[in-house]
């Protein structure tokens, strides 16, 4: 350990500065006994700011070791990170407090105006209708808020229309009306199955084309005469002579055209025709079950029931 003493201006401290960084100095040289190089820490006021720092807060308390001084700094910096912080949360703290106590006001000044326009002014009009809500504003403020909610869109009826529904209400002739019957779910069913299955309905259903006699029938578009006729035909058999006669001309008829008559009436042609019977048949039910709907319903006698027919 060395020490420099000297007087002020002397070269003390350039000496020390020398010794701490060669390198900052090109221009001077530091030579070392036999070239060994020693560890060299030079205790100067370079090393008193790199390696003391001294706080504001406690005089004369010193944090030792190199990066103190950085550390210092950051906690002094991080406090006033949280001071500012907390003026912050203060002042938000004020603010929240003044739009509650704005809040508050406007609510008892809206209390007070549902009070004075509400109650006050029918009270004596309506009397029924504040039944439990007397000597209560802030009841009878939840009850106007909660209607409010509840409103559908649509003109605000006027006190004369509010009178009318009130004297029905509260009259003493009120009678209890039955409540309309549900509607059956499974006609919703029934209904959108027939919609989406109405193929039949779109299929041109005529005999095989094919044969000698369908050109002829075709022609006069009188396929459901014939499938009539058809009927009639099976049931006219002569079984004296063994013949087929035709119901509406009387004559007999070969058996080459009985083939072609029930050749044309195929099987795909009864097919189709079941089918179509089927959806009639279908389409029947789910009407007849609607129709009994609203029987039901107009048989309730309920005055407030309007019976139109559409044309």
């Amino acid at each position: 350990m060395n020490f420099f003493y000297g007087s002020n201006g002397s070269g003390k401290t350039t000496i020390s500065k020398l010794l701490a960084n060669p390198n900052n100095y090109p221009s001077c040289t530091v030579k070392w006994k036999s070239n060994n190089k020693l560890k060299t820490l030079v205790y100067n006021e370079d090393f008193v700011q790199k390696y003391f720092y001294n706080r504001d807060v406690l005089n004369g308390i010193y944090t030792m070791g190199e990066g103190a001084k950085e550390i210092e700094e950051e906690i002094k910096r991080k406090n006033d990170e949280i001071n500012k912080i907390n003026e912050e949360i203060l002042n938000l703290t004020e603010v929240k407090k003044e739009k509650e106590n704005k809040e508050l006001e406007i609510d008892n000044n809206f209390k007070e105006i549902c009070w004075k326009k509400g109650y006050n002014k029918f009270q004596n009009v309506f009397p029924d209708f504040f039944t439990g809500y007397r000597n209560n504003k802030n009841k009878f403020k939840e009850k106007i808020l909660e209607e409010y909610r509840k409103r559908s869109e649509g003109p605000v009826p006027n006190q004369n229309e509010i009178m009318s529904k009130y004297n029905i209400i509260y009259s003493n002739n009120v009678q209890k009306i039955d409540f309309l019957p549900n509607f059956n779910q499974s006609n919703l069913t029934n209904i959108k199955i027939l919609e989406e299955n109405q193929t039949i309905l779109q299929t041109a259903i005529v005999g095989k084309k094919d044969i000698n006699i369908s050109k002829i029938i075709e022609k006069l578009c009188n396929h459901d005469w014939v499938k009539q006729g058809k009927e009639y035909y099976d049931n006219n058999f002569d079984e004296n002579r063994g013949v087929y006669i035709c119901p509406f001309c009387q004559q007999d008829t070969s058996d080459e055209f009985r083939m072609q008559l029930e050749e044309y009436f195929d099987e795909t042609f009864t097919n189709q025709m079941k089918e179509l019977e089927n959806y009639i048949d279908n389409y029947k039910i789910v009407t007849d079950g609607i129709q009994k709907y609203f029987q039901e319903i107009l048989s309730k006698q309920n005055q407030y029931l309007e019976e139109k027919i559409i044309p």
